[in-house]
């Protein structure tokens, strides 16, 4: 069954032109395994050209296990 947790990416900029509210609360995000290749290669495109990306993310806290 394919993830329906999803970055939906709305714009690319330089590093050093990103404005501080987008870095107040980081979240650290890692690929579903099927996805690990894919995601390296944007990551390694993004280290090369100095570039990051902003995305939006929802998700939810469920405190039932």
């Amino acid at each position: 069954m394919p993830s329906k947790h999803t970055i939906e990416v709305t714009q690319f900029v330089d590093a050093n032109e990103l404005s501080p509210e987008y870095v107040e609360k980081p979240y650290f995000v890692v690929p579903e395994p099927d996805s690990v290749e894919a995601f390296a290669v944007a990551r390694k495109a993004l280290m090369k050209t100095g570039k990051v990306a902003i995305g939006k993310i929802s998700f939810s806290y469920s405190s039932r296990m």
